[in-house]
C-alpha cells in the first residue's frame, strides 16, 4: 500500500500524540476538527479522497471515552508529497497544538490497526467502603457481569473475561488499578464500563474521584502498536 501511495505522490504518516488536562473532556468529533485546524495551521498538505464528497484522509485510532487523559492517541494520515521530512512536520504539528496535546512522534504506520487487540490503563481512585487490594483482587478474577448498550440492544456480558491483566497496588489513600483491557471490535472493554462493574459491590465500589489515563495500545501478541 505504501509503494503505490508513493508512486501516486501520496505518503502515509502516524503521528503519536498525549491529550491530557482539560483536553480529556473534548469530544470525539471536536477532536477530528481540532487535528484537521492544526494540520492547516501546520501547512502540511493532507491528502482527500476521490468523489462528489471528498473527505480527508485522516483517522484517529481508538477513539477515547470523555474524561480519559491519554499518552499513546495515535491519527493515520495521507499527506500530497513523496516524501518529507518527519521530524519537521513534528515541530511544525507541534507549534500548531492546542495546550493539552503534545506531538510525541510522527513516523511511517508499521502496525495494522485492524490488528490492535489490548490498551492498557492506570485508574486511580480511593476505595469507599476501606476496601484493600486484595479484595479487589479477588473480586475481579471472578464474573462480572454488567449491562452493554449494543447495537442489538443492551446485552449483559462478564466483563472479567476481557480483562487480559491487573495489577492493584496503594499509593497513599489511593488505589492504583494497572489493566490491560480488550480493545479489538469483537471485545472492547471501555474502562468506564470496568469501574461501573467495581461499583455495583458495595465492598468494592470506589469513591467518586477517580481518574483514567491510557499509557499503552497493543496487539494480539501483546507487543506494541506502532
Amino acid at each position: 500500500m505504501q509503494n503505490t501511495n508513493a508512486q501516486n505522490g501520496l505518503t502515509p504518516l502516524r503521528i503519536k500524540f498525549s491529550k491530557t488536562g482539560d483536553l480529556k473532556f473534548i469530544s470525539h468529533l471536536d477532536m477530528m476538527r481540532t487535528l484537521r485546524r492544526a494540520i492547516a495551521r501546520a501547512d502540511i498538505p493532507l491528502a482527500y479522497s476521490q468523489g462528489f464528497n471528498p473527505h480527508p484522509k485522516l483517522t484517529l485510532l481508538l477513539p477515547l471515552s470523555l474524561g480519559t487523559e491519554s499518552i499513546c492517541e495515535y491519527t493515520d494520515i495521507v499527506i500530497c508529497k513523496s516524501d518529507c521530512d518527519k521530524e519537521d512536520i513534528k515541530n511544525r504539528l507541534s507549534c500548531a497544538m492546542p495546550s493539552g496535546i503534545d506531538v510525541l512522534s510522527v513516523k511511517t504506520p508499521v502496525s495494522e490497526p485492524q490488528k490492535i487487540a489490548y490498551a492498557s490503563y492506570i485508574i486511580k481512585a480511593k476505595a469507599k467502603n476501606g476496601a484493600d487490594t486484595g479484595d479487589y483482587e479477588e473480586y475481579l478474577s471472578n464474573p462480572i457481569f454488567v449491562d452493554k448498550k449494543c447495537k442489538s440492544g443492551i446485552k449483559s456480558i462478564d466483563i472479567s473475561s476481557r480483562i487480559a491483566e491487573k495489577k492493584i497496588t496503594k499509593e497513599g489513600e489511593n488505589l492504583i488499578f494497572d489493566v490491560m483491557l480488550a480493545a479489538d471490535n469483537e471485545n472492547y472493554l471501555n474502562p468506564d464500563l470496568l469501574i461501573t462493574g467495581i461499583n455495583k459491590e458495595e465492598k468494592t465500589a470506589l469513591d467518586g474521584d477517580i481518574s483514567i489515563l491510557r499509557y499503552e495500545i497493543l496487539l494480539k501478541d501483546k507487543t506494541v502498536f506502532e
